[in-house]
């Protein structure tokens, strides 16, 4: 019976998700404020220049309402630009309703995509975009730099940009995050070529990189070398080559669009360099290097009961998890029921602490997710044990996080490694400062989630 009630605590878990968190790949956690992915592409036609801004807004990120018709969202997106010569163009706040029918819709990270092009001059910009949740009226803003070429200059490329169609469409859509879901239809590379002056021959170089899947370690102990895998994220050398692609395209007038359909992709972090040589002389006329993350299928929700084990390493003891998982696969159902089994008789007890830690596990996979699992992560470890921080603060290089004064934990500190100092990495990588300090507050967190009270 007790084996049968965890069976279907597994099942409600993955059809009904967790609670109302806003969320998605933020950098820096800030507990209530929208999430977004913010890019910019130049372009040249016989209509002019100008950028093209990318938002992608995952729809786990907003607060949905809930109406006669289902749930509710609504997001209002500026953007506008700074820099070059003169008064540059900002756009009109776009207001987007995102209307579903079912909560389980609610807490997803598809996106919704906002495309917007805003005419300049060519010059250096930066492009500003904030997005305001209509539920909350919180608001978040991001920045990033892009170059608008001159015509008759210097040839350049564009950013890379990759699209999928999403299963069950048709169209293609740009993926904007570093995030790539796992099951798209089809997927492809597009950049831009500007001022080339003849036929080029462009290649195209998939490569796997190698990548920390590490789940964190307890708060005590020592805090990582910068130079370790962990600390770095990503490692870059030595990679598996995925695919290679060599196609020759005619002289563009102004610009031209490239196009490159890319395989189907296993879960893992991947870069994507292209380089651009003029067929006549074969000088180099330009490279550009994207680096993302395909992300497991269904993420970042749990699925198998793989999915379900790995968790379990924060809340066991050392030998508990290793005997949990010394089993067969087949076996790994009975010896996951047998452990949650062991720490609760009462069956509606078991049956809240279980949805409660997984609610936590799945809330850290939006929040905090890089080129690893969310839950995984340092900031993932102390979200699922702890729960979210009463405020966080950003101090130069460091993020901290304030727990209340009835709370196990007080103050917590990460220091951030950014992806200039680790490397390879798409993502910053959070490390939590280690300290013999935090063995109290974690001890006692574990007890409360072993009797029942989650902190």
């Amino acid at each position: 019976m007790r084996h049968a009630l965890l069976l279907a605590a597994v099942l409600t878990i993955a059809a009904c998700g967790g609670a109302r968190l806003p969320g998605g790949s933020a950098t820096t956690y800030t507990p209530g404020l929208p999430d977004f992915d913010l890019g910019a592409v130049p372009y040249l036609d016989s209509n002019g220049s100008g950028v093209e801004a990318l938002v992608s807004i995952p729809r786990a990120s907003l607060v949905f309402r809930r109406d006669s018709s289902g749930f509710l969202a609504v997001a209002r997106t500026t953007l506008s630009l700074r820099g070059g010569e003169g008064r540059p163009d900002a756009a009109p706040s776009r207001v987007d309703t995102l209307r579903v029918a079912t909560f389980e819709e609610t807490v997803q990270l598809d996106p919704l995509i906002v495309r917007e092009r805003l005419a300049v001059s060519p010059g250096r910009y930066q492009l500003l975009a904030e997005v305001e949740d209509g539920s909350t009226r919180r608001r978040a803003l991001r920045a990033v730099e892009v170059e608008v070429p001159a015509p008759a200059s210097e040839p350049m490329l564009s950013a890379v940009r990759l699209e999928g169609v999403p299963a069950g469409r048709r169209a293609f859509a740009p993926i904007v995050s570093l995030g790539v879901p796992a099951e798209l239809d089809s997927f492809r590379v597009r950049f831009d070529v500007f001022n080339a002056s003849g036929a080029l021959d462009v290649d195209a170089r998939l490569l796997r990189l190698r990548a920390d899947t590490s789940i964190a370690r307890p708060p005590s102990g020592f805090t990582e070398s910068r130079v370790s895998l962990i600390s770095r994220g990503v490692d870059a050398r030595d990679p598996d080559t995925v695919f290679v692609s060599r196609q020759r395209v005619p002289a563009p007038d102004r610009s031209l669009t490239v196009e490159q359909a890319l395989p189907g992709l296993s879960p893992g972090v991947f870069a994507l360099s292209l380089t651009a040589t003029d067929v006549v002389s074969g000088a180099l006329v330009g490279d550009a290097r994207r680096t993302f993350v395909v992300r497991p299928p269904g993420f970042p929700r749990l699925q198998g009961i793989e999915d379900f084990v790995g968790p379990l390493s924060y809340l066991a003891t050392p030998r508990e998890y290793a005997e949990l998982t010394a089993v067969s696969p087949d076996s790994l159902r009975q010896s996951f029921d047998a452990f949650w089994g062991t720490l609760f008789r009462d069956r509606r007890l078991a049956a809240a602490t279980f949805r409660a830690f997984y609610e936590r596990v799945e809330e850290a996979n939006r929040l905090f997710s890089t080129h690893k699992e969310g839950w995984k992560t340092d900031r993932g470890m102390v979200y699922v044990l702890f729960g979210p921080p009463e405020r966080t603060e950003t101090r130069f290089q460091t993020e901290v996080w304030v727990y209340g004064p009835g709370q196990a934990i007080g103050e917590v500190v990460f220091e951030r490694v950014d992806r200039r100092q680790s490397g390879d990495s798409p993502y910053d990588v959070y490390l939590l400062s280690r300290d013999q300090g935090y063995d109290a507050a974690w001890r006692r967190a574990l007890r409360q989630w072993r009797s029942g009270q989650a902190p």
